[in-house]
Formats: structure tokens, sequence, C-alpha cells
């Protein structure tokens, strides 16, 4: 069963509400006296930067050929067992297919989209 809260309950639960607002009021209009913080990111002097590069640019070749895989063996999935009636099958194989076209398409945007909201937080 539900029970109603006494007053004393939500009395303090009401005035618990009203100290954190007022907490967070004061903390946000409250000048920062933090120094402030800049980045710039570069690769200029960093040991061992252009492997960094290397081991990115192999993983993205391992993903689009998990990718290319993907799409092959679902569209054999999905072709033999619609051939054979089985249909479950041939459901699985175009998820297999599907699944490796946007795994391919993630591949390729992710280096873009790194980079745009990069720029947006840098700007913003």
């Amino acid at each position: 069963m539900y029970e109603r809260d006494s007053g004393w309950k939500r009395l303090r639960r009401t005035a618990g509400y009203v100290a954190t607002t007022v907490a967070l009021f004061v903390m946000s209009a409250a000048p920062a006296y933090a120094e402030t913080v800049s980045a710039d990111p570069s690769s200029a002097g960093l040991p061992g930067a252009e492997l960094v590069s290397k081991i990115i640019n192999w993983l993205a070749w391992a993903a689009l050929m998990a990718c290319l895989g993907a799409v092959l063996y679902g569209a054999a999935m999905w072709r033999g067992a619609g051939r054979a009636g089985n249909y479950a099958h041939a459901a699985d194989g175009k998820q297999y297919v599907i699944g490796g076209l946007i795994g391919a398409l993630l591949a390729g945007l992710a280096p873009t989209a790194i980079n745009t909201f990069f720029s947006a937080g840098r700007s913003g």
C-alpha cells in the first residue's frame, strides 16, 4: 500500500530541494577563478605519432574488411536460404548485409565526425 509522507518528511525533502537549487544558483552566478585552459592538438614532436597514425589506418582497413566479409557472407546466406525456403536464415543474411553496410558507413564517417565535433566544440 502507498503511505502518505508525514509532514516532517515532506518539509525536509522540500528544504533539501530548496537548498540544492540555491546552491546551484549561487555557484553558477559566481565568477570562475580557475585558470583558462586551451588545447591545440598537434602531433609535432610526439614520439610515435606516425606509428599511432598507421595503427589507426590499419584498424580502419580491418573494419572495412570485416564489413565487406559481413556483406558477402550475408548476401550468400540471404540468397541461399531464400532459395531453400529457410526464411529465418534469409532474414539473418539480410541483417548481416545491412550491418556490414552500416559498419562501412560508420568507419568512413568516423574521422569526419570526430573533426566536425571537435571544431563545433572549439568554436562554441
